[in-house]
């Protein structure tokens, strides 16, 4: 008897509300409301009457909220989260519409019919970038709904990039959903973003690349978008190399597609990054030495951070450490194994000078444990050049020069001079050889 009492009480207030909105189709804003004098005044005049609000729809409120005319104030406090939280106070229409448990599938269903939209060249109802500043804003503690809105929004940062339709404007909005999507699907990713909440991206500002990796890493990983794509079954596309040192716009072909770069093991980058048609060659004496007959620094940063996404990606994983060193420890044995580097035409047939240089840049933070098992390894790869016989200027520097940058990680005052790491190439005087090999020794006992 009780839960039949209860379930007729229910349909009657169920009936009460149904009459109550009988007749409720749809509100406009008031005319006039821009001639008031105050703020207070317009505010007041824009509120959505409390007998309309609650009967209109998830979707007509949404409409409502996006025709709100207030709206384009949020995008003008240097802080947008400051700006929702204006209005969030002022209108009460938006509070309704993030109350409602499906707001989140009519702003993703309407933001996916945007970038159709964009894709067909058809006209775009609503600017992208308050449903990014809008989408930021739902709560759910359904992870799938964050999720869903995560891949909503990647789907709109790869048209974006790909139509490059204002993306200077657009492209820091997406971010700055993401990010706080990527946030409330779990807190702790709020360790990988530099500087915490206090990025720019928050802002929102323009991501700088770090960022950008980042989040762009983190999205399709969250989305499960690597779970359907092979990604390690990627290659690189055909590309002629010249002759010569035209590498930048050899390596705008040779970068590897966003979608899948973050979908790649660790083990497989090192690979990737390792098979760069010219990799080889651009460590070898020869080609170094005509183009910079200097120092290999400069090589390192051509290579490694400004120009390539897969040496990028690399040294942003965590465990990029032990899957160079593993590599590095099959590239001795293979060494040992095929009689090192005799008779072969190229001076370094083998990968050990590019991992040699690819583990001074290496950074963990403080890692003195970690430096000290590289500079280990690389002694090790000494040794298996001396055991062959083959100790000489030209294929046994890269090796020098990469202990004495990890020995400066170690112990800064140890090497007493820094000119043996600006040395240019084969200038090392016989007593730098002497000082880093017992340095090296000292440092791994």
């Amino acid at each position: 008897m009780k839960n039949l009492a209860i379930s007729f009480l229910c349909l009657f207030f169920l009936s009460c509300e149904d009459k109550k909105c009988e007749g409720v189709e749809f509100w406009n804003y008031p005319d006039g409301w821009s001639s008031l004098e105050s703020r207070q005044e317009k505010v007041a005049a824009l509120q959505i009457p409390e007998n309309i609000l609650f009967c209109l729809s998830t979707e007509q409120l949404m409409d409502l909220c996006l025709q709100y005319p207030l709206l384009e104030n949020l995008f003008t406090f240097d802080f947008i989260d400051d700006g929702f939280d204006q209005l969030f106070f002022e209108f009460n229409g938006i509070r309704e519409l993030f109350k409602r448990t499906d707001a989140a599938k009519y702003l993703t269903e309407r933001y996916n019919k945007n970038i159709q939209n964009l894709l067909t060249g058809e006209p775009v109802r609503t600017s992208i970038f308050k449903f990014d500043a809008l989408l930021s804003r739902v709560e759910s503690k359904d992870d799938e709904t964050l999720k869903e809105i995560l891949r909503s929004l990647l789907l709109g940062y790869e048209t974006i990039t790909m139509l490059e339709v204002d993306n200077e404007f657009l492209l820091p909005y997406n971010f700055f959903s993401r990010a706080h999507i990527i946030l409330k699907i779990s807190n702790e990713y709020l360790e990988d973003i530099p500087l915490g909440k206090s990025n720019p991206v928050f802002a929102p500002a323009e991501a700088d690349s770090e960022t950008a990796s980042i989040i762009n890493r983190l999205s399709y990983q969250l989305c499960d978008y690597c779970n359907n794509v092979e990604a390690d079954l990627w290659e690189y596309p055909e590309v002629t190399i010249p002759f010569g040192w035209v590498l930048i716009p050899k390596l705008d072909e040779l970068q590897i597609p966003e979608n899948i770069l973050f979908c790649l093991s660790t083990e497989k980058l090192v690979d990737l990054s390792l098979q760069l048609p010219f990799i080889r060659s651009f460590f070898s004496s020869f080609d170094w030495i005509s183009y910079y007959g200097t120092t290999l620094n400069p090589c390192v940063q051509y290579l490694n951070i400004f120009y390539y996404n897969g040496i990028k990606e690399l040294f942003a994983k965590k465990d990029a450490a032990y899957w160079l060193l593993k590599r590095y420890n099959d590239e001795i044995q293979s060494f040992l194994d095929n009689g090192g580097w005799s008779g072969t035409y190229n001076p370094r047939p083998s990968y050990l000078s590019p991992l040699e240089i690819m583990l001074t840049c290496v950074e963990y933070q403080d890692n003195e444990s970690l430096n000290k098992e590289i500079l280990r390894n690389l002694v090790v790869g000494f040794e298996a050049v001396l055991s062959k016989k083959e100790q000489n200027k030209e294929n046994i520097f890269v090796n020098y020069w990469a202990r004495a940058s990890i020995i400066a990680k170690i112990c800064e005052q140890c090497l007493p001079d820094n000119e043996i790491l600006l040395a240019p190439m084969f200038s090392l005087r016989d007593n730098d050889y002497y000082i880093i090999n017992q340095i090296s020794y000292q440092l791994i006992k």
